[in-house]
């Protein structure tokens, strides 16, 4: 069992620089991260070809992420240092973008190799005993304490945070609110290459909502005569087709890439994930950075930060960071 001055749930960007800045402070820190590997919404995948038996790698969340503020610049100006992120792109349009290498994870696996990170670890309770949290894993009936802790952040979903929350905590219902909207996407390799004249579009008339080309990224591998394409799909398609079969949803996806480039598309291999948990919303949250209670629960993510500036990994940075820097032991 662990005894901490703070758990963080949660290994993506938020959780992981809540708990680089405070660790730093002199704090007991630890992470609890229910997936098998760092990242969140800026993981990777990897899988290999029916067809070649080649490896395909891909980002499976984040496409890429700019930086509008000072304090995210310099962040990434040392990830750049540290060979973790490179430039991409820039146009008139979206600016200077950038991604992790040699893979989307690669930033978030950076910052867990500095901290105590719990993997394949995930929390089913929590309540309070005395001055300290009592954090449980496993069912009720074969329930296991993992740690004891003065200060719980919750750098996960709203809504997975709302679960866990004890009964009628002043933040469930704001929590509970569709803060996040699901997303499917769809990775397509493809024999040849598409009638696309760009690596990069974003559709607002479509069921896609972005379309990102891999090999487009410095240090993805090439694949020959092959491209490698990810679609992110829209929110509001997403919404309305969360249970739909994938086949039918791959179908429908590929004849509107189809439509687009205007010539027959050859897929020797495909890969369809949905997150659950993707496309931020404004709400009565919006701006707040981070939230917390008198109680020692505290809670950070892009969803907290002002989406109308901030968007994808620069929200998640600026959240958590504000939420260390007013942290109260």
């Amino acid at each position: 069992m662990l005894v901490l001055d703070i758990l963080v749930i949660g290994a993506g960007m938020s959780g992981l620089i809540a708990a680089t800045e405070l660790q730093k402070t002199g704090l007991k820190v630890a992470c609890v991260e229910k997936a098998r590997g760092s990242g969140g919404r800026l993981s990777s995948k990897r899988i290999e070809s029916e067809k070649n038996q080649k490896m395909i790698s891909f980002d499976l969340g984040c496409s890429s992420f700019d930086a509008k503020t000072e304090l995210f610049r310099n962040q990434l100006e040392h990830w750049v240092s540290q060979d973790v992120a490179k430039l991409w792109r820039f146009t008139d349009s979206f600016g200077s973008q950038y991604v992790a290498t040699p893979r989307s994870s690669s930033i978030t696996r950076y910052l867990a190799d500095q901290l105590d990170v719990n993997f394949a670890t995930r929390i089913t309770e929590i309540h309070k005993d005395g001055d300290l949290w009592s954090v449980y894993v496993g069912e009720k009936d074969q329930r296991i304490l993992f740690a004891r802790t003065k200060h719980i952040i919750f750098a996960t979903p709203p809504q997975q945070a709302a679960d866990l929350l004890p009964e009628n905590h002043a933040f469930i219902t704001a929590l509970s609110q569709p803060i996040l909207l699901p997303q499917w996407v769809l990775m397509l390799n493809v024999k040849g290459h598409l009638n696309l004249s760009d690596d990069y579009y974003e559709f607002t008339d479509s069921i896609i909502s972005r379309l990102i080309l891999e090999q487009s990224k410095p240090e993805r591998s090439e694949s020959g005569d092959h491209q490698v394409w990810v679609v992110q799909a829209n929110a509001e398609w997403t919404s309305n087709n969360l249970d739909t079969d994938k086949a039918k949803l791959e179908h429908e996806l590929v004849a509107e890439l189809a439509s687009k480039t205007g010539s027959p598309i050859i897929i020797d291999d495909s890969y369809m994930h949905r997150w659950l948990y993707s496309v931020a919303q404004t709400t009565d949250l919006t701006g707040k950075m981070f939230l917390n209670d008198e109680n020692g629960i505290w809670f950070c993510g892009d969803y907290l930060a002002d989406t109308t500036q901030l968007s994808g990994v620069e929200a998640a940075f600026t959240s958590a960071y504000q939420l260390a820097k007013n942290f109260r032991a």
